[in-house]
C-alpha cells in the first residue's frame, strides 16, 4: 500500500509548525540558523513525502542543485535522528 503523497505547501506548513520558522523566512536568502535548518527539513521532506525533484526545489529555494543536495544530505540524518521524517 502506497503511502498518499502530501503537497509542498503540505509540506511547508509542517515544517512552519514544526520549526517555528514562518514561510518567508524559509524562502529567505539568508544564513541565520534557524532558518537554514527549517529550509533543510522542508527538502528533505519534499523529496521524501511530496516526491519533489530538487531540480523544483532549485528554482523554488533559488539555489544552486549542490546547495539543495547538500541541504537534503544534511537533514538526511537530523530529521531521522529525531524522529521527524516518519
Amino acid at each position: 500500500m502506497e503511502k498518499e503523497k502530501k503537497s509542498r505547501a503540505e509540506v511547508l506548513a509542517v515544517v512552519e509548525n514544526m520549526t517555528g520558522v514562518t514561510k518567508e523566512a524559509i524562502f529567505r536568502h539568508t544564513r541565520e540558523r534557524g532558518p537554514v535548518h527549517a529550509r533543510a527539513v522542508y527538502c528533505y521532506l519534499c523529496t521524501k513525502d511530496a516526491g519533489s525533484t530538487g531540480s523544483e526545489l532549485m528554482r523554488e529555494l533559488g539555489m544552486s542543485p549542490g546547495g539543495i543536495s547538500k541541504l537534503v544530505a544534511k537533514d538526511r540524518f537530523l530529521t531521522k535522528a529525531l524522529k521527524l521524517g516518519s
